[in-house]
């Protein structure tokens, strides 16, 4: 991998980044649960696997969010896309990331834009305030990290888990 590459990729792939987007994915989790408005732990492993990966990014942006997670989901098996391994590769993509996950995760709570409740390891989004100052570049990923939230806090875990193939 060049060197130019490489910066651009951690540009992107950071906890910083990353921290921001998982806030945004916790507030819409529990804007769409409504009660109780927290996102389980392990839950906060799927948007850097998805919202970091170009693939999934993309339909991710253009799926409506009327849509719903069953809609994302229905377009890994769609004749016109076919990418059915994407989706099945998204297990490996979670636990590739899980480290910058996990760094996410610690800014977030360090930032107090997260609050892990250690009684139920729940994750609270302690501001609902819209981010500003933002780039554009990066504008999609947020707004696109509180739609997945939105489409993931509208089923069971379960669900969640039998949807996207995957196993928490």
């Amino acid at each position: 991998m060049s060197s130019a590459l490489f910066r651009e990729i951690e540009a992107i792939q950071n906890p910083g980044l990353g921290g921001v987007l998982l806030w945004r994915f916790a507030l819409g989790y529990a804007n769409a649960r409504k009660v109780p408005s927290s996102t389980p732990l392990p839950v906060l492993f799927l948007p850097v696997a998805i919202l970091f990966h170009e693939q999934t990014f993309a339909l991710v942006s253009s799926t409506q969010e009327r849509s719903g997670l069953r809609g994302f989901a229905s377009k890994f098996s769609d004749s016109g896309v076919r990418e059915s391994d994407v989706l099945l590769s998204l297990e490996r993509r979670v636990r590739e990331l899980r480290p910058l996950s996990l760094a996410a995760i610690r800014l977030a709570v360090a930032s107090r834009l997260l609050f892990i409740d250690p009684s139920n390891g729940e994750v609270v989004a302690l501001s609902g305030t819209a981010p500003s100052g933002i780039p554009e570049s990066v504008r999609g990923l947020v707004r696109n990290a509180e739609k997945l939230g939105t489409w993931c806090g509208g089923v069971t875990v379960f669900e969640l888990a039998s949807l996207l193939r995957i196993a928490f």
